[in-house]
């Protein structure tokens, strides 16, 4: 039999053992709520969780069409990186396609920027009438097809325009805006091969 003093000893590391773990567990509880807050604040502050962001990108090809003329094929492909909805609404937001021509008399060095030289044709309207829902990591593919002399270069713009809510310092609606942009030479290798050599 054990004595009175040995019951007591064993008691008292048991209590011991139990008062560690106690505190064991209130130190990993307070890690695991300090670890949260800073994915909170990162997620929603830092990051803008709320906040909608796209990611933009463009192919091009040229098909033949007819005599001297080809099609030009834009897909213009968004991508929703982020893990929540949001929309593209008439008449507030916008997702749109312009084509300019290059002009052919640059000098050397010139600069050629996406938003220079003359538009051909119209804006292109991207947006469907009845807007877009664009889910978390949705991925969509736009494609247009553009009927263009065989060897003119031109450029390529596709804007996407979310209305953000605030209003711009002549007190209009404010814009969040991506873009992305691409130069092309409306010419197919092995057929349109004197433009290329230009």
């Amino acid at each position: 039999m054990r004595s009175l003093r040995q019951k007591k000893l064993t008691l008292g590391r048991l209590e011991k053992g139990a008062n560690a773990l106690d505190i064991i567990q209130k130190v990993l509880t307070c890690i695991a709520f300090v670890v949260g807050a800073i994915w909170a604040y990162f997620q929603f502050h830092i990051g803008g969780a709320s906040n909608w962001m796209i990611n933009l990108s463009m192919q091009t090809e040229v098909l033949p069409y007819k005599d001297n003329m080809r099609l030009l094929v834009v897909h213009v492909k968004s991508k929703n990186p982020r893990p929540i909805k949001f929309e593209l609404n008439r008449p507030n937001d916008s997702f749109t396609l312009v084509v300019r021509e290059v002009p052919s008399d640059l000098k050397l060095g010139s600069a050629i920027r996406s938003g220079s030289g003359r538009v051909i044709g119209s804006t292109i309207d991207l947006l469907r009438e009845e807007g877009e829902d664009i889910t978390p990591n949705a991925e969509f593919d736009d494609v247009v097809g553009i009927v263009l002399p065989v060897c003119m270069m031109v450029t390529l713009t596709a804007d996407m325009e979310i209305e953000n809510g605030t209003k711009d310092k002549s007190g209009k609606l404010d814009h969040d805006t991506v873009s992305t942009a691409s130069i092309v030479r409306v010419a197919i290798p092995g057929i349109d091969g004197d433009c290329l050599k230009h």
